[in-house]
């Protein structure tokens, strides 16, 4: 995750922070439930504080970004467009090709579906073991081939056969036959 001064997170928990609440995005956390998830090896007041100083740690990072709101009880990431996370912005690029594509739109569901395959860049949170992130891999890497089947096809009946086995090349790439 990037600021727009390109400031980085320092600790691998706050980065699981942002990336558990960006990959469910818009929907408040209670702060017991992901401290639990976050630190289950820790008691319920220990895991609270470990939550405590990792948003005061991303506060500092984000400052008056607006897209981690804190209440006294929940967690939510908002899209906001000072703050670049490629989960988020591989969402929104995704959503937008899939309601291109419904709409006929073949070159902007090339365009989007091209931008959010661009944002994959393998395994969320490599080296990160969570439980949580099993599920969130898996639902991404199949995301991304499905846009891969949606560029390659899309292009092969444009005519234009490069573009449709690169992507297909980038779909065996992620899910071999």
């Amino acid at each position: 995750m990037t600021g727009t001064a390109g400031v980085q997170v320092r600790s691998s928990r706050a980065l699981a922070l942002v990336a558990y609440l960006a990959v469910h995005a818009g929907m408040p956390h209670a702060r017991q439930q992901i401290a639990g998830l976050l630190w289950p090896e820790s008691g319920d007041a220990q895991a609270l504080t470990n939550l405590r100083r990792e948003l005061h740690h991303l506060r500092q990072v984000l400052g008056d970004d607006g897209s981690l709101l804190v209440t006294a009880r929940d967690l939510c990431w908002i899209d906001a467009p000072t703050c670049h996370v490629d989960v988020r912005v591989f969402d929104t690029e995704r959503t937008a090709a899939l309601a291109a594509a419904e709409a006929g739109d073949d070159g902007a569901a090339i365009e989007h579906a091209a931008g959010a395959i661009g944002q994959y860049r393998g395994d969320l949170l490599p080296g990160v073991y969570d439980d949580w992130l099993t599920e969130a891999r898996a639902r991404l890497e199949r995301q991304c081939v499905e846009l891969c089947d949606l560029v390659s096809g899309t292009r092969a009946r444009a005519g234009d056969l490069a573009g449709a086995v690169t992507a297909a090349r980038r779909r065996i790439e992620l899910q071999p036959p």
